[in-house]
Protein backbone atom coordinates (compact mmCIF):
# COMPACT_ATOMS: atom_id res chain seq x y z
CA UNK A 1 0.00 0.00 0.00
CA UNK A 2 1.34 3.59 -0.73
CA UNK A 3 2.68 5.28 1.95
CA UNK A 4 0.73 8.50 0.68
CA UNK A 5 -2.64 6.05 1.77
CA UNK A 6 -1.40 5.09 4.93
CA UNK A 7 -0.16 8.08 6.53
CA UNK A 8 -3.45 9.42 6.45
CA UNK A 9 -4.81 6.84 8.30
CA UNK A 10 -2.18 6.88 10.78
CA UNK A 11 -2.52 10.18 11.63
CA UNK A 12 -6.21 9.69 12.54
CA UNK A 13 -5.49 6.48 14.82
CA UNK A 14 -2.97 8.20 16.47
CA UNK A 15 -5.00 11.25 17.02
CA UNK A 16 -7.90 8.76 18.37
CA UNK A 17 -5.77 7.15 20.76
CA UNK A 18 -4.58 10.69 21.85
CA UNK A 19 -7.22 12.73 22.23
CA UNK A 20 -8.15 13.07 26.68
CA UNK A 21 -12.10 13.06 26.00
CA UNK A 22 -14.70 15.84 26.85
CA UNK A 23 -17.88 15.84 28.15
CA UNK A 24 -19.97 19.14 27.60
CA UNK A 25 -22.95 20.32 30.18
CA UNK A 26 -24.87 22.82 29.08
CA UNK A 27 -26.69 25.82 30.98
CA UNK A 28 -30.27 26.66 32.27
CA UNK A 29 -32.16 26.02 28.47
CA UNK A 30 -29.22 24.56 26.61
CA UNK A 31 -30.34 20.82 26.76
CA UNK A 32 -33.07 20.16 24.16
CA UNK A 33 -35.79 18.29 26.18
CA UNK A 34 -38.25 15.95 24.93
CA UNK A 35 -41.86 14.68 25.97
CA UNK A 36 -44.34 11.76 25.75
CA UNK A 37 -47.80 11.92 26.94
CA UNK A 38 -49.92 9.02 28.23
CA UNK A 39 -53.70 9.74 29.31
CA UNK A 40 -52.39 13.62 29.79
CA UNK A 41 -55.51 15.18 30.84
CA UNK A 42 -57.65 16.95 28.34
CA UNK A 43 -57.21 20.60 27.75
CA UNK A 44 -58.37 22.59 25.12
CA UNK A 45 -56.76 20.92 21.38
CA UNK A 46 -54.10 19.19 23.06
CA UNK A 47 -53.16 15.68 22.42
CA UNK A 48 -53.22 13.37 25.12
CA UNK A 49 -50.91 10.76 23.93
CA UNK A 50 -47.83 11.24 21.92
CA UNK A 51 -44.94 9.39 21.76
CA UNK A 52 -41.05 11.18 22.50
CA UNK A 53 -41.29 14.84 20.90
CA UNK A 54 -38.89 17.61 21.19
CA UNK A 55 -40.89 20.55 23.35
CA UNK A 56 -37.84 22.41 24.38
CA UNK A 57 -37.24 24.55 22.55
CA UNK A 58 -39.25 23.84 19.67
CA UNK A 59 -40.22 26.77 17.44
CA UNK A 60 -43.38 25.21 15.71
CA UNK A 61 -44.58 24.27 18.70
CA UNK A 62 -44.13 27.62 20.28
CA UNK A 63 -45.59 29.03 17.30
CA UNK A 64 -48.40 26.92 16.44
CA UNK A 65 -48.91 24.82 19.23
CA UNK A 66 -48.49 27.62 22.15
CA UNK A 67 -51.26 26.76 24.76
CA UNK A 68 -50.25 22.80 24.50
CA UNK A 69 -46.24 23.66 24.71
CA UNK A 70 -46.58 25.94 27.84
CA UNK A 71 -49.17 23.16 29.37
CA UNK A 72 -46.59 20.62 29.10
CA UNK A 73 -43.68 22.44 29.85
CA UNK A 74 -45.58 24.26 33.31
CA UNK A 75 -44.61 22.04 36.35
CA UNK A 76 -47.76 21.97 39.10
CA UNK A 77 -47.61 21.62 42.96
CA UNK A 78 -48.00 17.80 42.80
CA UNK A 79 -46.82 14.73 44.68
CA UNK A 80 -42.90 15.36 46.26
CA UNK A 81 -41.24 12.28 44.69
CA UNK A 82 -39.08 12.28 43.06
CA UNK A 83 -39.22 16.23 42.83
CA UNK A 84 -40.17 18.54 45.51
CA UNK A 85 -43.27 21.40 45.12
CA UNK A 86 -42.82 20.45 41.20
CA UNK A 87 -43.94 18.06 39.18
CA UNK A 88 -44.76 17.48 35.65
CA UNK A 89 -48.45 17.50 35.05
CA UNK A 90 -50.80 13.95 34.52
CA UNK A 91 -49.97 12.14 31.79
CA UNK A 92 -46.72 13.97 31.02
CA UNK A 93 -43.22 12.74 31.43
CA UNK A 94 -39.97 15.05 29.83
CA UNK A 95 -36.34 13.85 29.27
CA UNK A 96 -32.94 15.05 28.22
CA UNK A 97 -32.56 14.65 24.85
CA UNK A 98 -29.66 12.06 23.85
CA UNK A 99 -27.72 11.80 27.00
CA UNK A 100 -24.34 10.89 26.52
CA UNK A 101 -24.47 11.52 23.10
CA UNK A 102 -24.13 15.31 21.69
CA UNK A 103 -27.30 15.70 19.67
CA UNK A 104 -29.33 17.26 22.55
CA UNK A 105 -26.45 20.33 22.59
CA UNK A 106 -25.80 20.68 19.02
CA UNK A 107 -28.77 22.25 18.39
CA UNK A 108 -31.13 23.95 20.77
CA UNK A 109 -34.10 22.25 18.68
CA UNK A 110 -32.85 18.87 17.16
CA UNK A 111 -35.65 16.94 16.36
CA UNK A 112 -38.26 19.39 16.36
CA UNK A 113 -38.18 19.55 12.72
CA UNK A 114 -38.02 23.21 12.26
CA UNK A 115 -37.96 24.71 9.20
CA UNK A 116 -34.57 26.95 10.92
CA UNK A 117 -32.14 25.51 13.03
CA UNK A 118 -30.98 26.74 16.16
CA UNK A 119 -27.20 26.25 16.70
CA UNK A 120 -25.79 26.05 20.37
CA UNK A 121 -22.83 24.30 20.82
CA UNK A 122 -22.88 23.53 16.48
CA UNK A 123 -19.46 25.47 16.40
CA UNK A 124 -17.21 24.33 19.16
CA UNK A 125 -18.59 20.43 18.57
CA UNK A 126 -17.60 20.52 14.85
CA UNK A 127 -14.32 22.17 15.77
CA UNK A 128 -13.83 19.67 17.89
CA UNK A 129 -14.45 16.77 15.41
CA UNK A 130 -12.09 18.41 12.93
CA UNK A 131 -9.29 17.86 15.59
CA UNK A 132 -9.47 14.26 16.19
CA UNK A 133 -12.68 14.12 18.67
CA UNK A 134 -15.62 11.88 18.10
CA UNK A 135 -18.81 11.96 19.53
CA UNK A 136 -20.30 9.71 21.51
CA UNK A 137 -16.83 8.26 22.02
CA UNK A 138 -14.60 10.81 22.85
CA UNK A 139 -16.96 14.22 22.82
CA UNK A 140 -20.29 13.33 24.74
CA UNK A 141 -22.64 15.60 26.74
CA UNK A 142 -24.54 15.17 30.11
CA UNK A 143 -28.17 17.12 29.18
CA UNK A 144 -30.32 17.05 31.96
CA UNK A 145 -33.77 18.66 32.76
CA UNK A 146 -32.80 21.78 33.97
CA UNK A 147 -36.33 22.89 34.91
CA UNK A 148 -35.65 21.35 38.51
CA UNK A 149 -31.65 21.59 39.02
CA UNK A 150 -30.73 23.00 42.62
CA UNK A 151 -33.51 20.96 44.14
CA UNK A 152 -31.44 18.41 46.25
CA UNK A 153 -33.34 14.93 45.47
CA UNK A 154 -33.12 16.06 41.10
CA UNK A 155 -29.19 16.95 41.74
CA UNK A 156 -28.44 13.65 43.30
CA UNK A 157 -30.12 11.51 40.85
CA UNK A 158 -28.64 13.73 37.76
CA UNK A 159 -25.12 13.86 39.59
CA UNK A 160 -25.39 10.00 39.95
CA UNK A 161 -26.01 9.71 36.34
CA UNK A 162 -23.03 12.28 35.58
CA UNK A 163 -20.92 10.36 37.63
CA UNK A 164 -21.36 7.20 35.62
CA UNK A 165 -21.47 8.93 32.24
CA UNK A 166 -18.13 9.91 33.38
CA UNK A 167 -16.68 6.81 34.48
CA UNK A 168 -18.19 4.87 31.31
CA UNK A 169 -16.27 7.43 29.32
CA UNK A 170 -12.70 7.03 30.82
CA UNK A 171 -13.57 3.22 30.62
CA UNK A 172 -14.32 3.51 27.01
CA UNK A 173 -11.11 5.65 26.44
CA UNK A 174 -8.52 3.73 27.88
CA UNK A 175 -8.75 5.07 31.14
CA UNK A 176 -8.11 8.62 30.27
CA UNK A 177 -9.40 11.15 32.61
CA UNK A 178 -12.44 13.29 31.57
CA UNK A 179 -11.96 16.91 30.93
CA UNK A 180 -15.30 18.78 32.02
CA UNK A 181 -17.03 22.06 29.54
CA UNK A 182 -19.57 24.14 30.87
CA UNK A 183 -21.59 26.99 29.59
CA UNK A 184 -23.19 29.67 31.78
CA UNK A 185 -25.45 27.84 34.43
CA UNK A 186 -23.50 24.74 33.44
CA UNK A 187 -20.19 25.69 35.60
CA UNK A 188 -21.89 26.24 39.11
CA UNK A 189 -23.81 23.17 38.51
CA UNK A 190 -20.20 21.09 37.70
CA UNK A 191 -18.94 22.82 40.36
CA UNK A 192 -20.95 21.87 42.88
CA UNK A 193 -20.91 18.23 41.64
CA UNK A 194 -17.12 18.25 42.03
CA UNK A 195 -16.81 20.11 45.26
CA UNK A 196 -19.44 18.58 47.31
CA UNK A 197 -20.98 15.22 45.11
CA UNK A 198 -17.59 12.98 44.56
CA UNK A 199 -14.37 12.29 46.29
CA UNK A 200 -10.93 13.91 46.50
CA UNK A 201 -9.74 10.19 44.93
CA UNK A 202 -12.36 10.18 42.31
CA UNK A 203 -11.88 13.32 40.77
CA UNK A 204 -7.79 12.33 40.85
CA UNK A 205 -8.67 9.45 38.98
CA UNK A 206 -11.45 10.15 36.61
CA UNK A 207 -11.02 14.47 35.57
CA UNK A 208 -8.48 15.89 33.76
CA UNK A 209 -9.87 19.72 34.04
CA UNK A 210 -13.35 21.79 34.07
CA UNK A 211 -13.73 24.72 31.41
CA UNK A 212 -15.99 26.66 32.22
CA UNK A 213 -17.66 29.10 30.02
CA UNK A 214 -20.22 32.43 31.34
CA UNK A 215 -20.35 31.32 34.45
CA UNK A 216 -22.75 32.85 37.15
CA UNK A 217 -21.12 32.18 39.67
CA UNK A 218 -22.65 34.52 41.56
CA UNK A 219 -26.29 34.21 39.57
CA UNK A 220 -27.66 37.44 37.92
CA UNK A 221 -30.16 39.99 38.35
CA UNK A 222 -31.22 39.02 34.40
CA UNK A 223 -32.93 35.85 35.68
CA UNK A 224 -34.99 37.84 38.23
CA UNK A 225 -36.08 40.17 35.68
CA UNK A 226 -37.25 37.10 33.48
CA UNK A 227 -39.47 35.77 36.20
CA UNK A 228 -41.03 39.49 37.21
CA UNK A 229 -41.89 40.17 33.61
CA UNK A 230 -40.27 37.91 31.16
CA UNK A 231 -36.55 37.93 29.54
CA UNK A 232 -36.28 40.85 27.41
CA UNK A 233 -34.01 41.21 24.27
CA UNK A 234 -33.32 43.73 21.70
CA UNK A 235 -35.72 43.86 18.66
CA UNK A 236 -38.46 40.86 20.27
CA UNK A 237 -41.47 42.51 21.06
CA UNK A 238 -42.02 42.17 24.64
CA UNK A 239 -45.38 40.35 24.76
CA UNK A 240 -42.92 37.34 23.21
CA UNK A 241 -41.48 36.47 26.47
CA UNK A 242 -43.83 37.28 28.91
CA UNK A 243 -45.93 34.96 27.27
CA UNK A 244 -43.46 32.48 28.82
CA UNK A 245 -43.15 32.90 32.39
CA UNK A 246 -46.24 31.49 33.65
CA UNK A 247 -43.81 28.19 33.20
CA UNK A 248 -40.67 30.31 34.10
CA UNK A 249 -42.24 30.71 38.10
CA UNK A 250 -42.62 27.13 38.27
CA UNK A 251 -38.69 26.47 37.50
CA UNK A 252 -37.10 25.93 40.66
CA UNK A 253 -33.82 26.48 38.45
CA UNK A 254 -34.40 29.89 38.05
CA UNK A 255 -33.90 30.73 42.00
CA UNK A 256 -30.18 29.90 41.38
CA UNK A 257 -29.52 31.64 37.89
CA UNK A 258 -30.60 34.50 40.18
CA UNK A 259 -28.84 36.30 43.01
CA UNK A 260 -28.45 34.24 45.98
CA UNK A 261 -26.43 35.71 48.89
CA UNK A 262 -26.07 32.21 50.03
CA UNK A 263 -23.71 31.01 47.61
CA UNK A 264 -20.22 31.35 48.73
CA UNK A 265 -18.50 34.39 47.78
CA UNK A 266 -22.09 36.07 46.99
CA UNK A 267 -22.84 38.17 49.63
CA UNK A 268 -19.98 40.63 49.21
CA UNK A 269 -21.37 41.07 45.49
CA UNK A 270 -25.11 41.40 46.21
CA UNK A 271 -25.17 42.94 49.96
CA UNK A 272 -27.80 45.39 50.68
CA UNK A 273 -28.02 45.51 46.68
CA UNK A 274 -31.37 46.90 45.04
CA UNK A 275 -32.15 44.36 42.76
CA UNK A 276 -35.90 45.66 41.89
CA UNK A 277 -37.32 48.93 42.95
CA UNK A 278 -41.06 49.66 42.95
CA UNK A 279 -42.59 53.01 44.15
CA UNK A 280 -44.22 51.23 47.25
CA UNK A 281 -41.17 48.77 47.89
CA UNK A 282 -37.18 48.00 47.42
CA UNK A 283 -36.19 44.10 46.91
CA UNK A 284 -32.75 42.52 47.69
CA UNK A 285 -31.98 39.03 48.23
CA UNK A 286 -32.82 39.35 51.45
CA UNK A 287 -36.64 39.46 50.64
CA UNK A 288 -37.24 37.46 48.12
CA UNK A 289 -40.44 35.74 49.70
CA UNK A 290 -42.13 39.42 49.55
CA UNK A 291 -40.93 39.34 45.76
CA UNK A 292 -42.49 36.47 45.19
CA UNK A 293 -45.81 37.56 47.17
CA UNK A 294 -46.28 41.11 45.16
CA UNK A 295 -45.56 38.56 41.61
CA UNK A 296 -48.69 36.34 42.95
CA UNK A 297 -51.00 39.30 42.31
CA UNK A 298 -49.99 39.86 38.60
CA UNK A 299 -51.32 37.93 35.78
CA UNK A 300 -48.13 36.32 34.48
CA UNK A 301 -48.39 33.15 36.87
CA UNK A 302 -48.42 32.17 40.23
CA UNK A 303 -45.05 31.98 42.55
CA UNK A 304 -45.85 29.32 44.91
CA UNK A 305 -43.52 26.64 43.54
CA UNK A 306 -40.76 29.42 43.86
CA UNK A 307 -41.83 30.11 47.32
CA UNK A 308 -41.99 26.85 48.69
CA UNK A 309 -38.60 26.22 46.81
CA UNK A 310 -36.66 29.10 47.33
CA UNK A 311 -35.02 28.28 50.98
CA UNK A 312 -33.96 24.53 49.35
CA UNK A 313 -32.63 25.87 46.44
CA UNK A 314 -30.43 28.40 48.51
CA UNK A 315 -29.10 26.09 51.12
CA UNK A 316 -28.45 23.06 48.21
CA UNK A 317 -26.50 25.10 46.39
CA UNK A 318 -24.13 27.11 48.79
CA UNK A 319 -21.14 25.61 47.10
CA UNK A 320 -22.13 26.99 43.70
CA UNK A 321 -18.86 29.27 43.67
CA UNK A 322 -16.43 26.81 45.90
CA UNK A 323 -13.25 25.94 44.58
CA UNK A 324 -13.88 22.15 43.31
CA UNK A 325 -9.99 20.70 43.81
CA UNK A 326 -9.64 20.35 40.04
CA UNK A 327 -8.04 22.11 37.46
CA UNK A 328 -10.19 24.93 36.09
CA UNK A 329 -10.16 27.28 33.20
CA UNK A 330 -12.74 30.19 33.26
CA UNK A 331 -13.74 32.33 30.19
CA UNK A 332 -15.84 34.94 29.90
CA UNK A 333 -16.59 38.27 27.94
CA UNK A 334 -16.67 41.88 29.86
CA UNK A 335 -17.34 44.23 27.30
CA UNK A 336 -21.60 44.36 27.09
CA UNK A 337 -23.50 46.76 29.56
CA UNK A 338 -25.35 44.31 31.91
CA UNK A 339 -28.12 45.23 34.21
CA UNK A 340 -28.14 44.79 37.77
CA UNK A 341 -31.28 46.80 39.17
CA UNK A 342 -34.20 46.89 37.47
CA UNK A 343 -37.33 50.33 38.37
CA UNK A 344 -40.66 48.46 37.93
CA UNK A 345 -44.27 49.75 38.35
CA UNK A 346 -46.42 49.12 41.44
CA UNK A 347 -47.81 46.55 39.95
CA UNK A 348 -44.76 44.34 38.63
CA UNK A 349 -45.81 44.09 35.02
CA UNK A 350 -43.35 46.52 32.77
CA UNK A 351 -40.20 47.42 33.40
CA UNK A 352 -39.87 51.40 34.00
CA UNK A 353 -36.17 51.94 33.48
CA UNK A 354 -32.95 50.27 34.35
CA UNK A 355 -31.26 51.57 36.94
CA UNK A 356 -27.93 50.63 37.27
CA UNK A 357 -25.74 48.87 34.97
CA UNK A 358 -21.81 47.81 35.05
CA UNK A 359 -20.07 45.48 32.27
CA UNK A 360 -20.16 41.78 31.93
CA UNK A 361 -21.71 39.55 29.52
CA UNK A 362 -25.01 41.25 28.74
CA UNK A 363 -26.49 38.49 30.85
CA UNK A 364 -24.43 38.53 33.56
CA UNK A 365 -22.27 40.98 35.51
CA UNK A 366 -18.70 41.16 35.71
CA UNK A 367 -18.62 40.65 39.68
CA UNK A 368 -20.66 37.22 39.23
CA UNK A 369 -18.39 35.91 36.42
CA UNK A 370 -15.30 37.49 38.51
CA UNK A 371 -15.69 34.70 41.47
CA UNK A 372 -14.00 32.03 39.50
CA UNK A 373 -10.41 34.07 39.58
CA UNK A 374 -9.75 32.21 43.14
CA UNK A 375 -9.00 29.45 41.95
CA UNK A 376 -8.98 29.06 38.08
CA UNK A 377 -5.09 28.16 36.65
CA UNK A 378 -6.17 29.66 33.58
CA UNK A 379 -8.75 32.86 32.78
CA UNK A 380 -9.25 34.15 29.80
CA UNK A 381 -11.39 37.28 29.01
CA UNK A 382 -12.92 38.04 25.35
CA UNK A 383 -14.60 41.26 23.95
CA UNK A 384 -17.66 41.43 21.61
CA UNK A 385 -17.89 44.58 21.07
CA UNK A 386 -20.57 45.22 23.85
CA UNK A 387 -22.95 42.32 21.80
CA UNK A 388 -25.85 41.05 23.85
CA UNK A 389 -25.14 37.48 21.87
CA UNK A 390 -22.13 37.45 24.22
CA UNK A 391 -23.36 35.25 26.91
CA UNK A 392 -25.40 32.65 24.74
CA UNK A 393 -22.80 32.81 21.84
CA UNK A 394 -19.22 32.56 23.70
CA UNK A 395 -18.35 28.39 22.69
CA UNK A 396 -19.20 29.70 18.53
CA UNK A 397 -16.20 32.30 19.05
CA UNK A 398 -13.27 31.78 17.29
CA UNK A 399 -11.14 32.68 20.22
CA UNK A 400 -12.78 30.83 22.88
CA UNK A 401 -13.23 27.79 20.31
CA UNK A 402 -8.90 28.14 20.18
CA UNK A 403 -8.66 28.21 23.68
CA UNK A 404 -10.35 24.86 24.50
CA UNK A 405 -8.22 23.10 21.64
CA UNK A 406 -5.17 24.81 23.36
CA UNK A 407 -6.40 23.95 26.75
CA UNK A 408 -6.84 20.11 26.03
CA UNK A 409 -3.62 20.01 23.33
CA UNK A 410 -1.76 21.16 26.35
CA UNK A 411 -2.59 18.04 28.12
CA UNK A 412 -2.90 15.96 25.47
CA UNK A 413 1.13 16.10 25.52
CA UNK A 414 2.05 15.94 28.92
Amino acid sequence: MKLSLVLPTLLVQLSSAIVQPIILVPGLGGSVLEARLSGRSPYRDCQTTADWYTVWFSESQVAFRFACWLDTVTLVDGDPSPLINASNASGVDIRARDFGGVDGVEYSNSGAGDLIPMPYMYNLIKALEEVGYERGKTLRAATYDFRTAGINSTLQWQYNRLKGLVENTHDQNNGQRVHLLSHSLGGPYLNLFLAVHVSEEWKAMYIESHMMFSPPLAGTPVALEALVIGPQYDFVPSFLPKSVVPALRTFPVMMWMSPLASVTGAAAVWKDRVLISTPAKNYTTSNYHELFKAMNSTSFGDTSILDASFDEVSKTTTATADSAGVRVFCAYVNDTKTTTSYAMDSALTQEISQLEQTYGDGTVPLASLELCHQWASKVSIYQFGGSLAAHTEILSYGLAITDIINWVGASITK
